[in-house]
């Protein structure tokens, strides 16, 4: 059922990105610079690093850094503002967004999709400086490549962003992980998406990026059926306060996890209802420690919908919460099992769902102010 249903999704959301792809006309200077990277490590701006001597940053330009290998890996710091339509990146070559100032820009115009191979690493900021990759115009920006890996420093000012909120990411497969920002723009995933740092990651879901290709009825802004998980000591949030007139906020049919010492946050703006519709999974804790799980938004209702599962795991110390005491969680037809406490927060069992103490005791506080807003008791 569920294996079908995340096809469904994906079917429903992709069919353009059979698109063929093109590239706006004109660009910088005389014509396009498809270069590729020709030494073991240098800077961007250096037209003798590149073969050809042309240094990509235009509209019509690409960049292909496939030179490392196994032996010697290479990589390249990118020391300026740049734009390219295109880039391939080999799983031994490193492109390295650390400098604050400086940004990478991928060009199209859309609506259409464009494909960024990448089976090696992007890696953005330092512990000073920021990283930020810009995606420009209506397109879906497919990352792809098994062994790829956009690495986020411990920096809470790294940045993926769509330039005019009408662009998706789509993470075919690889990794983003770290701390920082991605906004602007709806994300799919069908790789791993991991808050590993002290500072915390946020996905801000945007549900207008997709509405120019006409196949998204049920407009989302984060669309999951890879993993999204924070590890221990980090903090995953789901910003939603930003796609209110979404039908879905969140869609999730793959697994969305709040390892042991890691917490999850959904997160919405006041007096919102936030929709969550899970076919897949959401796991809090491991056996080791307890995860979290919080509801932040004052006065918000987060409806979660669909037949999928929210498992704690048998630690007594995993928790689900409201952050301010006055949210509302709404389990529809999810199915809730495990161990630990849900506090702070108004409850309502959907007629569909069901709460199951699995592993050891599962608490359920009385939170007499936020229920009195549903004008009766929670079951």
């Amino acid at each position: 059922m569920k294996i079908s249903c995340r096809l469904a999704f994906a079917a429903l959301l992709f069919p353009a990105l059979n698109l063929a792809i093109t590239v706006p006309p004109g660009g910088g200077g005389g014509g396009a610079c498809q270069t590729s990277w020709a030494v073991t490590s240098g800077n961007w701006s250096a037209p003798g690093n590149w073969s050809g001597g042309c240094v990509p940053n235009g509209t019509t330009d690409t960049a292909t850094l496939t030179n490392g290998t196994a032996a010697q890996a290479a990589s390249t710091t990118l020391d300026q503002n740049a734009g390219v339509a295109g880039l391939t990146i080999g799983q031994y070559n490193t492109l390295n967004i650390n400098q604050t100032g400086n940004h990478l820009l991928l060009y199209t115009v859309g609506p259409q999709t464009v494909q960024i191979s990448n089976q090696g690493t992007i890696a953005f900021g330092n512990a000073t400086s920021r990283g930020e990759l810009e995606l420009y115009d209506e397109a879906i920006y497919e990352f792809s490549g098994s062994t790829g890996n956009l690495t986020l420093s411990d920096n809470a000012d790294n940045l993926i962003r769509g330039l005019d909120g009408n662009n998706a990411l789509y993470l075919a497969n690889g990794t983003i992980s770290g701390a920082g920002t991605i906004n602007q723009l709806s994300l799919a995933n069908g790789g791993s998406i991991v808050a590993n740092g002290t500072n915390p990651l946020i996905i801000q879901a945007n549900p207008n990026a997709l509405a120019q290709f006409g196949n998204n009825p049920n407009s989302f802004g984060i669309y999951n059926i890879g993993t999204l998980q924070a590890n221990y000591g980090s903090t995953l949030t789901l910003d939603m306060s930003t796609s209110a007139a979404a039908a879905n906020q969140i869609v999730n049919g793959g697994t969305i996890t709040a390892q042991g010492g890691g917490t999850l946050e959904f997160s919405a703006a006041a007096n919102q209802v936030a929709s969550i519709y899970n076919v897949g999974t959401i796991s809090i804790g491991s056996a080791s420690a307890g995860g979290a799980m919080v509801l932040n938004g004052s006065d918000a209702t987060f409806k979660f919908s669909g037949s999928g599962n929210l498992t704690l795991s048998a630690n007594s110390g995993n928790t689900i919460s409201g952050y301010t005491g006055t949210e509302t969680m709404d389990t529809g037809g999810n199915q809730i099992s495990g161990a630990g406490t849900i506090s702070n927060l108004a409850l309502v069992n959907g007629y569909a769902g069901s709460i199951t103490a699995q592993g050891g005791t599962l608490t359920i506080k009385d939170n007499p102010n936020a229920f009195a807003e549903l004008g009766g008791p929670a079951n």
